[in-house]
């Protein structure tokens, strides 16, 4: 049979009042069609195994958070929210929410966003944890249905501090005299290191792996700079040193004198030993033939 308006309208207007009177009882209802969704901390900085050349890190964070569901408007907050760094006493963070929140008909995200100054935090090792409490509110009265939630949160990053460069010491050259072109060179490293070198008298570096002997050196003053980086980028230098090269005059050389040739002094002459008997037989032959002649003037 079919229905007169009048009746139609008698019936709409039944079952208005009727749920307005049950509203309660739909409830449940409206949470099952709630959207939750576990809000997510993102850690900008300090990031996971990054190393910091400073002591003085930023906290960067963002937290994304969702602010409606089907049937009613809802919001989250972060709240309380701390951030703690080894162990030590929390210290309590205040988040910006952008966008800011307003009552859509479509779900959106926002994000709770910070940036705050660490204190200074020596080189090492270190664990921050950023952590709170997420709190799903309606966004008005008229909104609650489903009621509200709350839900820990939390993330954890370890990240190294390295702000402090080598240190070089303990140099062989100091700031003295030496009287040779060759100079040994060594030196001591506070830390591992990438690279090392050495900068002569302010020209370019000289790349190393240890310690060297500095060669054909010129007469006169040097300086000397060495210099290490370390494997996270860290410069160290060491004081400079400015040394002298002199080397000693030479020793001349005396100048000879022609030694004087000896002159043999005059000696009786060397008779050949034949001579003698000749001598001796012309002798006997002279007193022979005088003796002859003496007798024959007698």
């Amino acid at each position: 049979m079919a229905m007169d308006r009048k009746t139609f309208i008698a019936v709409l207007f039944s079952l208005g009042v009727l749920f307005s009177a049950v509203g309660v009882q739909l409830f449940p209802v409206a949470n099952a069609f709630q959207t939750i969704i576990t809000p997510t901390i993102t850690l900008n900085s300090p990031c996971q195994a990054c190393v910091y050349l400073t002591n003085n890190v930023t906290l960067d964070y963002n937290i994304s958070l969702y602010t409606h569901t089907i049937i009613g408007g809802y919001l989250e907050t972060i709240d309380p929210l701390y951030y703690q760094i080894d162990a030590q006493t929390p210290v309590s963070l205040s988040a910006t929410y952008v966008p800011p929140y307003t009552q859509q008909d479509t779900p959106s995200m926002v994000y709770a966003i910070g940036n705050y100054s660490l204190p200074s935090l020596p080189d090492g090792v270190h664990n921050l944890t950023i952590f709170g409490t997420a709190n799903q509110k309606p966004l008005t009265p008229a909104d609650s249905f489903g009621g509200s939630y709350n839900e820990n949160i939390s993330k954890t990053v370890s990240f190294t501090i390295d702000a402090t460069p080598p240190i070089i010491s303990d140099l062989s050259i100091g700031n003295t005299s030496y009287s040779s072109t060759q100079i040994p060179l060594s030196f001591m490293v506070s830390k591992t290191t990438s690279w090392m070198g050495y900068s002569l008298d302010n020209r370019a570096n000289i790349t190393v792996n240890g310690n060297v002997t500095l060669t054909d050196l010129a007469e006169g003053y040097h300086n000397l700079v060495v210099y290490a980086n370390d494997t996270f980028g860290n410069m160290g230098k060491s004081d400079a040193v400015f040394f002298n090269v002199t080397l000693p005059a030479p020793t001349p050389n005396p100048t000879s004198t022609p030694s004087a040739t000896a002159v043999p002094s005059p000696s009786a002459p060397e008779f050949p030993t034949m001579v003698w008997p000749v001598i001796l037989l012309a002798t006997a032959f002279v007193l022979a033939t005088a003796a002859i002649m003496v007798k024959r003037k007698h």
